[in-house]
């Protein structure tokens, strides 16, 4: 169970408004075909400007990370053709990559998102918040194969929200929404996100949750940990942290 909180788990500071108020929207669950290809890199453009930062220490770092993503696009167009395909597809490819900057591009985050939104969409986990004709909001809630202390876990990840609709409520609205809606058939349930978003990490600490290093003893960390195999140290060199809620403690 790989989390990315912000990417996954960027919030809009919905709450921080008192004087203006906003629509709600219309909430839903999003199926495939809900968001144009458009929408979907709107979307995920927002995840990576969050998400994505250059890995220090790498000389010529923004340049090498152009390089890089322009393979990963090349990569992606001649996934068709057989021949090309094993090139591409290749450990020798992937090494090149790797020489060229040594961590994910800012394609790649684009690339995963949008690939995570789809794959949410056709899970039936992927919500949206939409203002007239136009989803202006989106937050992915898909429930863990993993139990937490016996109770079933559900995950905030891959939430976006259109900048000119930012700091409207639309995408708390939909966290609030989502965990109703769950409680209902799933009233023990608990939930996970992670983020590196200090802004956001206060917010959801103002709320409740609570706020873990990946690197602590306490179950909610060591749940995370284990859930995400060896990738927590990769998450935890990024300054990942835990975020839990138990809403049976409200």
């Amino acid at each position: 169970m790989v989390l990315e909180g912000d990417v996954s788990g960027v919030g809009d500071g919905g709450d921080s408004l008192s004087l203006v108020e906003f629509p709600s929207g219309e909430i839903s669950v999003l199926e495939p075909g809900d968001l144009s290809d458009d929408e979907l890199d709107q979307f995920s453009q927002n995840l990576t400007e969050t998400n994505f930062g250059l890995k220090e220490g790498v000389t010529l770092g923004a340049e090498r990370n152009v390089i890089r993503g322009g393979m990963v696009r090349l990569r992606n167009r001649v996934g068709a053709m057989p021949f090309l395909n094993r090139i591409v597809s290749s450990d020798s490819f992937q090494g090149v990559a790797d020489q060229v900057y040594p961590d994910y591009s800012r394609q790649e985050h684009v690339d995963g998102s949008i690939n995570k939104m789809k794959r949410f969409m056709e899970e039936g986990c992927l919500w949206g918040n939409k203002v007239g004709d136009r989803v202006v909001s989106i937050q992915g809630a898909p429930k863990s194969e993993h139990d937490f202390q016996g109770r079933p876990v559900f995950e905030f990840t891959k939430a976006s929200t259109l900048k000119e609709f930012e700091k409207r409520g639309y995408n708390k609205a939909l966290k609030e929404h989502i965990v109703e809606r769950v409680g209902q058939e799933h009233p023990d349930a608990v939930w996970f996100s992670m983020s590196k978003n200090e802004e956001h990490l206060a917010r959801l600490q103002g709320r409740g949750w609570e706020v873990y290093d990946l690197d602590d003893p306490a179950a909610p960390a060591q749940f995370m940990r284990e859930s995400n195999g060896n990738y927590w140290t990769t998450l935890h060199e990024e300054k990942y942290k835990v975020l839990y809620w138990d809403p049976t403690k409200e």
